[in-house]
Protein backbone atom coordinates (compact mmCIF):
# COMPACT_ATOMS: atom_id res chain seq x y z
CA UNK A 1 0.00 0.00 0.00
CA UNK A 2 3.09 2.59 0.69
CA UNK A 3 5.29 0.93 -1.59
CA UNK A 4 4.58 3.62 -4.23
CA UNK A 5 6.32 6.60 -0.76
CA UNK A 6 9.63 4.93 -1.16
CA UNK A 7 12.83 7.41 -0.35
CA UNK A 8 15.86 7.26 -2.59
CA UNK A 9 19.08 8.05 -0.61
CA UNK A 10 22.11 8.65 -2.80
CA UNK A 11 24.17 5.82 -2.17
CA UNK A 12 27.78 6.90 -0.18
CA UNK A 13 31.04 4.80 -0.89
CA UNK A 14 33.32 3.56 2.12
CA UNK A 15 35.62 5.95 1.70
CA UNK A 16 33.29 9.10 1.14
CA UNK A 17 31.66 7.94 4.82
CA UNK A 18 34.75 7.43 6.68
CA UNK A 19 36.02 10.94 5.27
CA UNK A 20 33.10 12.44 6.42
CA UNK A 21 33.68 10.42 10.24
CA UNK A 22 36.93 11.44 10.61
CA UNK A 23 36.45 15.25 9.42
CA UNK A 24 33.57 15.14 12.31
CA UNK A 25 35.69 13.76 14.62
CA UNK A 26 38.96 16.43 13.96
CA UNK A 27 35.57 18.69 14.31
CA UNK A 28 34.39 17.62 17.49
CA UNK A 29 37.73 16.59 19.48
CA UNK A 30 40.94 17.36 18.04
CA UNK A 31 40.51 20.82 15.92
CA UNK A 32 39.10 22.95 18.74
CA UNK A 33 41.30 26.24 19.15
CA UNK A 34 41.03 25.64 22.89
CA UNK A 35 43.04 22.29 23.69
CA UNK A 36 45.19 23.24 26.53
CA UNK A 37 49.09 24.51 25.48
CA UNK A 38 51.53 21.65 26.59
CA UNK A 39 55.36 21.83 27.58
CA UNK A 40 58.30 19.23 26.56
CA UNK A 41 59.05 18.50 30.36
CA UNK A 42 62.17 16.32 31.39
CA UNK A 43 64.13 15.84 35.09
CA UNK A 44 65.80 13.57 37.43
CA UNK A 45 64.07 12.13 40.79
CA UNK A 46 66.42 11.18 43.95
CA UNK A 47 65.35 10.47 47.55
CA UNK A 48 67.96 10.81 50.06
CA UNK A 49 70.72 11.46 47.39
CA UNK A 50 70.13 7.98 45.35
CA UNK A 51 68.26 7.74 42.05
CA UNK A 52 64.47 7.21 41.92
CA UNK A 53 65.34 3.60 39.84
CA UNK A 54 61.95 2.75 39.01
CA UNK A 55 59.30 5.28 39.87
CA UNK A 56 56.36 6.92 38.25
CA UNK A 57 55.73 10.51 38.31
CA UNK A 58 52.66 12.50 37.90
CA UNK A 59 51.69 16.41 36.87
CA UNK A 60 47.98 17.28 38.40
CA UNK A 61 47.16 20.38 37.04
CA UNK A 62 45.38 22.72 40.29
CA UNK A 63 42.34 24.16 40.18
CA UNK A 64 43.59 27.20 38.83
CA UNK A 65 45.26 25.93 35.86
CA UNK A 66 42.52 22.76 34.39
CA UNK A 67 43.22 20.50 32.06
CA UNK A 68 44.34 17.23 32.59
CA UNK A 69 47.02 15.12 34.60
CA UNK A 70 50.13 13.98 33.00
CA UNK A 71 52.21 10.62 33.52
CA UNK A 72 55.53 9.48 32.64
CA UNK A 73 57.85 6.48 34.33
CA UNK A 74 60.80 7.14 36.09
CA UNK A 75 63.83 4.98 35.11
CA UNK A 76 67.23 5.16 36.36
CA UNK A 77 66.62 8.38 38.30
CA UNK A 78 65.42 10.33 35.03
CA UNK A 79 61.82 11.13 33.68
CA UNK A 80 60.83 12.84 30.28
CA UNK A 81 57.11 13.04 28.73
CA UNK A 82 56.67 11.13 25.67
CA UNK A 83 55.73 13.38 23.37
CA UNK A 84 54.04 16.41 23.48
CA UNK A 85 50.57 14.98 23.70
CA UNK A 86 51.47 13.62 26.74
CA UNK A 87 53.24 16.45 28.44
CA UNK A 88 52.21 18.50 31.15
CA UNK A 89 49.83 21.55 30.41
CA UNK A 90 51.12 25.44 30.96
CA UNK A 91 50.78 26.20 34.66
CA UNK A 92 50.81 25.15 38.19
CA UNK A 93 50.92 21.55 39.39
CA UNK A 94 50.49 19.51 42.21
CA UNK A 95 53.13 16.88 41.37
CA UNK A 96 53.05 12.90 43.21
CA UNK A 97 55.92 10.63 42.87
CA UNK A 98 55.79 6.92 43.62
CA UNK A 99 58.46 4.22 43.97
CA UNK A 100 57.36 0.73 44.84
CA UNK A 101 61.11 -0.81 45.74
CA UNK A 102 61.74 -4.20 46.21
CA UNK A 103 62.35 -4.95 50.36
CA UNK A 104 64.71 -7.91 49.18
CA UNK A 105 62.23 -10.14 50.49
CA UNK A 106 59.85 -13.17 48.64
CA UNK A 107 56.15 -13.87 49.14
CA UNK A 108 54.91 -17.02 49.76
CA UNK A 109 54.46 -17.87 45.43
CA UNK A 110 58.11 -16.16 45.20
CA UNK A 111 57.37 -13.19 44.13
CA UNK A 112 59.65 -10.04 45.17
CA UNK A 113 57.99 -8.49 47.92
CA UNK A 114 57.53 -4.15 47.11
CA UNK A 115 56.53 -1.16 49.71
CA UNK A 116 56.35 2.63 48.48
CA UNK A 117 59.81 4.23 49.18
CA UNK A 118 58.68 7.65 49.03
CA UNK A 119 56.60 9.41 52.01
CA UNK A 120 53.63 10.21 51.39
CA UNK A 121 53.99 13.84 51.58
CA UNK A 122 55.30 13.41 47.86
CA UNK A 123 52.77 11.28 46.74
CA UNK A 124 49.09 10.80 48.52
CA UNK A 125 49.60 14.37 50.11
CA UNK A 126 51.81 15.09 48.19
CA UNK A 127 53.02 18.96 49.15
CA UNK A 128 55.08 19.45 45.96
CA UNK A 129 54.48 22.29 43.64
CA UNK A 130 55.71 23.27 40.50
CA UNK A 131 54.83 25.87 37.05
CA UNK A 132 55.09 24.59 33.85
CA UNK A 133 56.07 27.25 31.24
CA UNK A 134 56.22 27.35 27.85
CA UNK A 135 59.09 25.84 26.34
CA UNK A 136 61.30 22.71 26.61
CA UNK A 137 62.14 22.65 30.56
CA UNK A 138 64.47 20.77 32.93
CA UNK A 139 62.40 20.04 36.55
CA UNK A 140 64.18 18.00 38.88
CA UNK A 141 63.08 16.76 41.91
CA UNK A 142 65.73 16.14 45.56
CA UNK A 143 63.40 14.72 47.78
CA UNK A 144 64.49 14.15 51.45
CA UNK A 145 62.83 11.36 53.71
CA UNK A 146 63.22 12.98 56.87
Amino acid sequence: MLSHLRLRFPRISVFTSRVILLTLTCLIFSCRGDAPKRAIVEGTVSLDGDPVENGNIIFYPTDQTGGPAAFARIKQGKYAFQDLQSSPVLGTHRVEIRWNRPTGKKDSQGFDVVQEAIPEKFNLQSTLTTVIKPGSQVIDFTLQSK
